[in-house]
């Protein structure tokens, strides 16, 4: 196989995962608006105005340009289709990425295609909800982290430079599509930065280059949250570690060229918040929170018309928000098979064989690409765990009934769309898994037979 075509092949199978992903999401779209938020985007989208806080400014504005484009009658299908179209992209994004790191492309197409099943993801994917937008940002952060490692491990430390310039401006970017975005921004982080040599070997310029990459994130979460004075402090921060490593290079042109360069492109992908400014001040049918002040539109991005939990106290014992994560997890594969809320041994026997084929893809992917399977490790615990302790939830609407207080406070809705990259994650695993046990089964001589198999 020459050099040309072992470069096409994460682009062959992403857009083989993007034309089937596409296909089905299509076919299986909301015909009009659905449940919950997707009413109230849908009149932003049409009115060009500002939704429920945060506001989600870029989401809204993409959504008008495609309906400047496309004029159908029906609204509620052009922005239903946005989301499929999204979600499809990301599963395409993190299968190249896959094969570009050595995967196997049938082993990334079936994981492409197993994690865009995934119930949460699938559900999102067919309305209008920000959530698909939000993956597809995470899928490009891991992209740019990944491929700034490549440049590095190839002696090519300009381009390195662009690419982690590029991280830090999709971290930003989060701020005026959706903060959930950044969960990944860990793994981007590692991925960035894990070329399978020890910490302990890096230099004092690659310690400080990913200080100034986990600065970024600190700062571009903060701007997302409206934690202003943490934004302004890891800004400040990231000039000074910026500056020190222009200081390593010797002072060349292009480390003082690039010594203020992440702090102009986080302002750059911040600066769609300002649309919410500009558009208030017109009163569009859809004006939430009617930010056409300074101090409006900062209460507008920190979400002060809610009532922003902390950490601490938890709003519900720590037990239950893990048997939360875990009920949204049994969802994901076989909800079809008991389409209930509560707990299925039906249901649970299917979600334990992908538990097993997602183990067997981890392993898989561990032998063939330590420092992937590491920083995919790394999404799935940020997706799950950190997302747990950071929002802090309270109880499920279909949880802890008869065990705890009645009095206890439970959730609106169900939140498992907070828990989508972990799942999403989760699935690109079980697919490889499906492919390697088919492999391990059928032998090398039957190659394409257990692939097939297999997917």
């Amino acid at each position: 196989m020459t050099a040309g075509d072992r470069a096409a092949r994460p682009a062959r199978s992403g857009w083989i995962i993007f034309a089937a992903l596409a296909a089905l999401y299509l076919a299986s779209l909301a015909p009009h608006v659905t449940f919950w938020d997707a009413g109230e985007f849908i009149a932003a989208i049409e009115s060009w105005g500002i939704p429920h806080p945060p506001g989600t400014p870029l989401y809204v504005t993409l959504g008008r340009a495609l309906r400047v484009v496309v004029e159908m009658p029906a609204a509620a299908v052009v922005i239903n289709a946005l989301s499929a179209v999204c979600t499809a992209a990301a599963c395409a994004s993190g299968a190249a990425l896959l094969v570009r790191r050595g995967v196997a492309p049938v082993a990334a197409i079936a994981g492409g295609i197993c994690a865009g099943c995934t119930t949460s993801v699938w559900l999102s994917a067919t309305e209008a909800e920000v959530y698909s937008a939000s993956l597809l940002l995470s899928a490009l952060m891991l992209a740019a982290g990944a491929s700034a490692a490549r440049a590095q491990s190839g002696g090519d430390e300009p381009g390195a430079l662009r690419r982690r310039t590029l991280l830090l401006y999709l971290f930003a970017l989060a701020a005026p599509l959706h903060p959930s975005a950044l969960v990944a921004g860990p793994a981007a982080i590692w991925l960035a930065s894990d070329d399978g040599t020890h910490p302990r070997s890096w230099g004092s310029e690659r310690r400080l280059t990913v200080v100034v990459l986990v600065a970024a994130l600190v700062a571009a979460g903060a701007l997302a949250t409206g934690r202003f004075g943490l934004a302004a402090a890891a800004s400040a921060g990231i000039a000074v570690l910026a500056a020190a490593t222009a200081i390593l290079h010797g002072g060349s042109p292009p480390s003082r060229a690039g010594a203020g360069r992440g702090l102009v492109v986080l302002a750059l992908g911040a600066s769609p918040l300002l649309i919410m400014l500009l558009r208030a001040q017109l009163d569009p049918a859809v004006n939430q929170g009617a930010p056409a002040t300074w101090q409006a539109l900062a209460d507008q991005v920190a979400r002060r018309q809610y009532e922003v939990q902390g950490l601490w106290p938890r709003q519900a014992p720590a037990w239950i928000q893990l048997a939360n994560v875990f009920q949204y997890a049994d969802w994901q594969f076989a909800l079809g098979v008991a389409p209930e809320s509560t707990a299925s041994v039906p249901r649970m026997l299917v979600s334990l064989a992908f538990v097993a084929l997602g183990v067997a893809g981890a392993r898989a992917h561990r032998r063939r690409d330590a420092a992937g399977f590491r920083a995919q490790l790394v999404l799935l615990l940020s997706g799950s765990l950190g997302v747990a302790a950071y929002l802090n939830l309270k109880a499920g609407p279909s949880i802890g009934w008869g065990i705890l207080p009645d009095a206890m406070p439970h959730e609106a809705r169900e939140r498992d769309y907070f828990f989508v990259l972990a799942f999403w994650a989760w699935g690109l695993w079980a697919g490889m898994g499906a492919v390697a046990l088919a492999e391990a089964r059928l032998g090398r001589r039957r190659a394409r037979a257990a692939a097939a198999t297999g997917l």
